[in-house]
């Protein structure tokens, strides 16, 4: 069975907003909310590793596509 390339998205992107940054759901278009904590207003460097906590299994589905 062959990989299905668009299974596994890289779902998590951030972007700047008047008090640091945003971590945003691209599917949504909205931030993402963790225990009802909107995840906005984060420094960048804690916005980024958040990001790539949650897209991990993406990003290591397309690297071992890619071996």
């Amino acid at each position: 069975m062959g990989m299905d390339l668009g299974r596994m998205i890289e779902r998590y992107d951030i972007r700047q907003d008047d008090h640091g940054w945003t971590v945003l759901d691209v599917l949504t278009s909205r931030p993402l909310i963790i225990m009802h904590v909107p995840q906005v207003g984060l420094d960048v460097r804690d916005a980024l590793e958040l990001v790539d906590t949650l897209d991990w299994p993406a990003i290591r589905e397309r690297r071992s596509f890619q071996d």
